[in-house]
């Protein structure tokens, strides 16, 4: 199994919630359920403090997303390109983490009532033109995105977190060759990537 390094969780609440009921034998079940629920929001908001730094010109979270009918693609932007943002749930989420692959990107699982999302958060590349960004977006939502679409328009954000953490992750000049080989290919043709985008059957997200 691939090593991840978490950043924060509470897929484990009813382990945090035994913790402090050994902690405090007196309190009810209500009020455990409630200071658990403030430890935990209080940790993931040292987080965000901690990440509060902008590094890169704009973000996107990219999400295998579960609903009740089925499984979609789809993106966020964080226009400002400040971590921190990562590091919000999405809407009627009740479980959640964060966490850092060996490969060095920051990942998230968020789980809600009908099933669960997988969020994949990149840099999008500076030298990307408006329109490089657009066709990249258009290949998320339309389901079409693959592993090398995303080397290719976006960076990976997890060093930051794994700097301050002291994490071993691989090494960025690795990933960076294969993206340059990768960028190289697909340079060949852009006509031809984009016929080929566009023809593409309908498929799960490669995040």
């Amino acid at each position: 199994m691939e090593q991840k390094y978490t950043i924060w969780s509470d897929l484990n609440f009813w382990e945090h919630e035994d913790y402090l009921r050994k902690e405090h034998p007196d309190m009810s079940d209500e009020q455990i359920a409630q200071m658990t629920s403030e430890d935990l929001w209080h940790q993931l908001n040292d987080v965000r403090t901690e990440f509060d730094q902008v590094i890169a010109p704009e973000l996107i979270a990219i999400g295998d997303i579960g609903r009740w009918d089925g499984r979609y693609c789809g993106y966020h932007d964080i226009p400002d390109g400040n971590l921190k943002h990562c590091f919000f749930p999405g809407r009627d989420i009740d479980n959640a983490e964060w966490f850092v692959d060996q490969k060095g990107d920051l990942r998230s699982e968020q789980r809600h009532h009908d099933g669960t999302h997988y969020v994949l958060y990149r840099a999008v590349k500076g030298e990307n033109t408006y329109e490089d960004t657009e066709h990249f977006k258009h290949l998320i939502w339309s389901g079409k995105v693959t592993e090398r679409d995303i080397d290719r328009y976006t960076e990976r954000v997890g060093d930051p977190i794994a700097k301050l953490y002291g994490w071993d992750i691989e090494p960025l000049k690795m990933k960076q060759s294969l993206r340059d080989t990768l960028a190289q290919n697909a340079d060949k043709s852009r006509e031809l990537f984009g016929s080929v985008a566009q023809s593409t059957p309908q498929r799960e997200c490669e995040v």
